[in-house]
């Protein structure tokens, strides 16, 4: 017996993602997923688009996005669904935390400099649009293009990965900060990926503060992880989300989507946790 399946945990060229609005839509149909929510890393860019190009496919569109945030002195991602993208909050958000980006993707570049690897922050600025949130990848393919690494991976192995010798740290606001601005904006909000590096104890904590809900289903996690986080979640009436994480670069991400999906019944649940929190 079928059902209807939810992806909502995608990504686009407007983060970190490899394919357009368009071409994602295009895999989305071919793997028959009903609802969806494009998460781009702190930025809204892709969904005015993506609801033109769903209305009247038979694809449902959740506005989402994915927050960079700290807590504890950990780097932890917060997923928004349902929120208001079109609110001022929204969009002077994504934009001071672009130029934040951008001064850090600049340090980055000093060190590289320091390393006898010549580029500059113009270069990056020009290689990509202003609407897209910077980020590492697009300083590897640079680092690409300019012959000075042989791939993607290499850049990252060698350079800026994480604590490599031109790493720099990401500025990221408070989690609290970030579920402030969800609370605001009328978005449900979801801690991402918990079981890919979070101990229990750890996301015990973190859901004291005002979170929703969970993601179980994920690439990251085994089936075991998966059974352990949901049964977590029922025990702390928390809402269970999921998703592929898909950005296209990696031959997994074709063969994630559409498998690491939930039923549609979960959007429902998400829908009357809306209710309860009076935000519709």
């Amino acid at each position: 017996m079928s059902y209807s399946k939810a992806d909502l945990h995608l990504h686009t060229y407007f983060s970190d993602g490899k394919f357009s609005v368009e071409e994602l839509l295009l895999y989305v149909k071919r793997r028959m997923i009903e609802i969806i929510s494009i998460t781009d890393h702190d930025n809204t860019g892709a969904i005015d688009e993506a609801i033109e190009r769903t209305a009247g496919s038979g694809i449902e569109l959740i506005p989402g996005i994915e927050f960079s945030t700290n807590f504890l002195d950990s780097e932890v991602h917060i997923l928004s669904y349902f929120f208001n993208h079109n609110d001022s909050k929204i969009s002077d958000y994504v934009k001071n935390f672009r130029e934040k980006r951008i001064q850090r993707l600049d340090e980055m570049i000093g060190k590289l400099n320091y390393y006898g690897y010549k580029l500059s922050i113009e270069e990056l600025l020009e290689d990509t649009p202003g609407i897209i949130t910077l980020g590492r990848p697009h300083l590897a393919n640079i680092l690409v293009k300019k012959g000075y690494v042989q791939n993607y991976y290499e850049a990252f192995t060698r350079f800026i990965g994480d604590y490599k010798i031109c790493f720099v740290r990401k500025p990221n606001p408070p989690v609290e900060e970030v579920l402030e601005l969800i609370s605001d904006t009328k978005g449900i909000a979801v801690l991402a990926h918990p079981g890919a590096s979070f101990s229990m104890e750890f996301i015990e904590k973190l859901i004291k503060l005002d979170i929703d809900g969970i993601e179980t289903v994920h690439p990251s996690h085994a089936l075991g992880k998966i059974k352990k986080l949901e049964n977590f979640a029922k025990e702390k009436n928390l809402l269970a989300t999921g998703g592929s994480d898909f950005h296209g670069y990696f031959p997994q991400d074709l063969t994630n989507l559409g498998k690491f999906v939930i039923p549609a019944d979960r959007v429902g649940k998400m829908k009357e946790k809306l209710k309860e929190k009076h935000l519709i």
